[in-house]
């Protein structure tokens, strides 16, 4: 038999799993974890990570009608449907789009199980949007959501909005990570907090990066060898691998190593002052104060530099790259590897679709208190009775005796059980109120006033 809080959950456009890690970090135990997912490379991840879920795998959302599945044995739903309707990224199509109108089917699942049982608990996460569709959803959820920041678990900026009736969600602290501690060794970043990860976040380009402020890059800590052309070498090399070159001496010069610092990056305003056109149509690129590696000579040094004015810079060598799957599964605060097995570029996909995992495993800690153990015991002994039911029917059919007995001691010894646990969580619970009850008293004008301060 299952322990008091081990809970059924259906997970709605689920993904890659990350609600079902993210219990796993609240320390919430799963009895059943039912699964709705088309997209068949997330569904890899998933089965990869927890293959003991596979038998409850449903398929698609559209055919929920179809699922054989007991609602009544539902004591958490959660989703997070398609947002691309509805974010400030995208065309912002709202309910029109098709994708986010799979948002009525998550609502039309969730009445159908709130029938069976009115206290399911419930979690819908979703994208910063107008305010107008934001008060759609909320209508239909009966309950105002919560913005949480990932920027506080995590090294990225993602805003989302959940809704869910779980108590006593708060906002979680500021646990202080930054960008440059979940990238590797060999790079170096401009900001200290992540743009927030989406599907196309393989595909981000230094114009959508430093431009549009969309996607996110990285620098390589990038060394440069042979800068002073020795070795008849018309071009420098690049040396990617955090290891220097052999120091030689040589005519010319030749393998003097250049380790390129994060300070010597010119910043978003330089980048954006440079590029500004002027006189003519022509930007300060143009002016001829940069210099390139890959001429035998460098510009004119000019003093303006010192001022801020970014001059006396070298351009046209690239030291920016994407960031790794892996680091993405760091803002994502899901494991190193976690999306293993599949294309970068599916990799990608889902990451950017997922959920910040250590925010819902926040919310999900609001699972262990309230009443909700209370509830899933009374479940449970509901579903005990009709198996004590389903017992008798079944000696009525076969006539064993011996069976009736083995069968009808486990569920009494269950029976037992259950209703003690239930009898120690009211108890629990009733400690609470009376706790809760006095200290409101003890803040109250009557307290003061009867004079026992």
């Amino acid at each position: 038999m299952k322990e008091s809080l081990e809970m059924n959950v259906l997970s709605v456009f689920n993904g890659m799993s990350c609600g079902r890690l993210a219990l796993e970090r609240a320390g919430i135990k799963v009895d059943k974890y039912y699964s709705s997912e088309i997209d068949k490379y997330a569904i890899q991840i998933a089965d990869n990570n927890y293959p003991e879920d596979i038998p409850h795998k449903l398929g698609d959302v559209t055919k929920w009608r179809e699922w054989d599945i007991d609602w009544s044995s539902i004591d958490l739903i959660i989703a997070g449907s398609p947002c691309q309707g509805f974010s400030v990224a995208g065309k912002q199509l709202n309910f029109e789009d098709p994708r986010s109108k799979l948002f009525f089917e998550f609502v039309d699942i969730l009445n159908v199980i709130k029938i069976y049982n009115p206290n399911v608990k419930f979690m819908l996460e979703n994208v910063n949007m107008k305010q107008e569709y934001k008060d759609i959803i909320t209508g239909y959820m009966g309950v105002e959501p919560i913005m949480i920041n990932s920027a506080l678990v995590s090294a990225q900026r993602r805003k989302r909005w959940h809704w869910t009736n779980i108590p006593n969600v708060e906002q979680p602290e500021d646990k202080g990570i930054l960008l440059q501690d979940i990238v590797f060794d060999d790079a170096l970043v401009d900001r200290q907090k992540s743009h927030a990860i989406i599907g196309s976040i393989g595909r981000t380009t230094t114009r959508e990066y430093f431009k549009k402020h969309q996607g996110q890059l990285v620098y390589d800590v990038t060394m440069l060898s042979n800068v002073y052309g020795g070795f008849k070498e018309k071009t420098p090399r690049i040396h990617n691998d955090g290891k220097s070159v052999t120091i030689r001496t040589a005519k010319d010069g030749g393998h003097i190593p250049l380790l390129v610092t994060s300070n010597l990056f010119l910043t978003k305003k330089a980048l954006e002052y440079t590029d500004r056109k002027v006189a003519n149509g022509r930007t300060r690129w143009n002016f001829g104060h940069h210099s390139d590696v890959r001429n035998s000579k460098s510009a004119t040094v000019v003093a303006n530099f010192f001022k801020g004015v970014p001059y006396n810079v070298i351009k046209d060598w690239n030291c920016t790259r994407k960031v790794h799957p892996v680091e993405c599964e760091r803002l994502q605060t899901l494991p190193d590897g976690y999306t293993e097995g599949v294309s970068n570029t599916q990799r990608y996909k889902m990451l950017g679709n997922g959920w910040t995992v250590d925010v819902i495993a926040h919310i999900f800690k609001g699972l262990k208190g309230g009443t909700m153990k209370l509830e899933i015991i009374e479940r449970q002994i509901k579903e005990l009775e009709e198996a004590k039911v389903e017992m008798l029917q079944n000696y009525k059919k076969d006539n064993n005796l011996k069976k009736l007995i083995t069968t009808g001691g486990e569920l009494h010894n269950e029976e037992v059980r259950l209703k003690e646990s239930k009898r120690l969580e009211e108890k629990r619970i009733s400690d609470i109120s009376e706790e809760m009850a006095m200290e409101v008293y003890l803040h109250s004008e009557e307290y003061f006033m009867g004079g026992e301060y």
